[in-house]
Formats: C-alpha cells, sequence, structure tokens
C-alpha cells in the first residue's frame, strides 16, 4: 500500500516551533535556568544572537545616554531622523525645537515626568529666552468638585 501518511510515532509535529521545542526542554526552575537549556540546544543561531544582543546594548545606549544628571537627561533624540530612527543630540546642542521636542516627550509619555519635562522648558528659557511653558499638576485634593 503506498499511503503517504506516516506511521504512528512518526508523524511531523505541526507545533514543531520554536515555543515547542522551549516547552520541551522546560522542566521547572527560573526562566534564566530554561533560557540557558535553550541556548545550549541550539535553539538560535549565530544572526538571531547576534540580533538580540544588539537590541539589548541599543537599549543600554539608549539608557545611558537618557540618564537624568541633575535633573534633566545628558542626551535625546530630535525631530531629525536617518531613516526611521531618530538622531540624538547631547543636551548642550540642543536648540530650541529639540527642547521642545524633548519637553513633549516628557510629558506625553504614558508615564510622563512632569518635573523633567519643567527642568527642561526653564533651561531652555535661560538659553532661548523662550521655550515650552512649564505643566502644573493640580493636587487630586486641589481637583474641583464636579
Amino acid at each position: 500500500m503506498n499511503d503517504s501518511r506516516p506511521d504512528f510515532g512518526e508523524k511531523p509535529d505541526p507545533k514543531d516551533t520554536r515555543a515547542a521545542k522551549i516547552r520541551a526542554l522546560f522542566h521547572g526552575g527560573t526562566i534564566q535556568a530554561t533560557t540557558d537549556d535553550c541556548f545550549r540546544a541550539g535553539l538560535w543561531n549565530k544572526a538571531e544572537i547576534s540580533a538580540a544582543a544588539q537590541r539589548q546594548f541599543r537599549a543600554e545606549v539608549r539608557a545611558a545616554l537618557g540618564e537624568l544628571i541633575d535633573g534633566k537627561p545628558f542626551a535625546g533624540p530630535t525631530t531629525m531622523t536617518i531613516g526611521k530612527a531618530p538622531i540624538w543630540k547631547q543636551r548642550s546642542l540642543w536648540d530650541l525645537a529639540d527642547y521642545e521636542f524633548n519637553f513633549d516627550q516628557y510629558v506625553g509619555r504614558a508615564r510622563g515626568n512632569v518635573e523633567v519635562a519643567n527642568a527642561l522648558a526653564l533651561e531652555c528659557v535661560e538659553r532661548f529666552g523662550s521655550g515650552p511653558r512649564c505643566v502644573h499638576i493640580i493636587p487630586i485634593e486641589d481637583e474641583p468638585e464636579h
């Protein structure tokens, strides 16, 4: 009989995904231990490892450049881009537009930092004579009742 279906035990696993392989290597324990097991098993190729490392390195560079020094970031993105990537400049080299852009970023983030935004606004006004207006937060106990 010329049946094209494989015999029992020879079925190709439709869940032969990396996730299935990770689950197969999981024997309880920490995520780090399981990750180490997956790494030793060769679940990621060199290109994937390199790409993951690059993402981690970019995150480290972004954090270092954006670190607050005296309440303001050392550097930040600007409206200029190369492709889709924003060009970053050291804060001492920012122009008025760069201050406004970063002010908006600090105010508009989901976990915005109004103190940093206001520090940037004040520094901008000191340097250029104008700039974004400081944001004032109304404490909840002072909000008008409706």
